[in-house]
């Protein structure tokens, strides 16, 4: 999943959110949904800067899905590889 379909889908939570709110709870628990949309807007937000960081250093071959989380399939070792080519220390 890319960056702009973790974007897509934390909307689509948001907006899933505030409807429920309205429509079901009468906007009784408005401030319990503002707090979870929030929370779901800095996850998408956390999501979008790691995408983009890990798109930055250019060691993922392949980035997979696994339970919500993403896991580079790539060892350290090669970052660490492309640190001493440049000769940060």
């Amino acid at each position: 999943m890319n960056y702009t379909k973790g974007l897509y889908v934390s909307l689509v939570l948001m907006m899933l959110v505030i409807l429920v709110n309205t429509t079901i709870f009468d906007d009784e628990y408005s401030g319990i949904a503002m707090f979870a949309s929030l929370g779901i807007f800095i996850m998408g937000t956390l999501f979008f800067f790691k995408y983009q960081t890990i798109k930055k250093v250019g060691c993922v071959k392949r980035v997979t899905k696994l339970t919500g989380r993403l896991f580079i399939e790539q060892s350290l070792l090669v970052l660490t590889d492309q640190i001493n080519e440049v000769g940060i220390k």
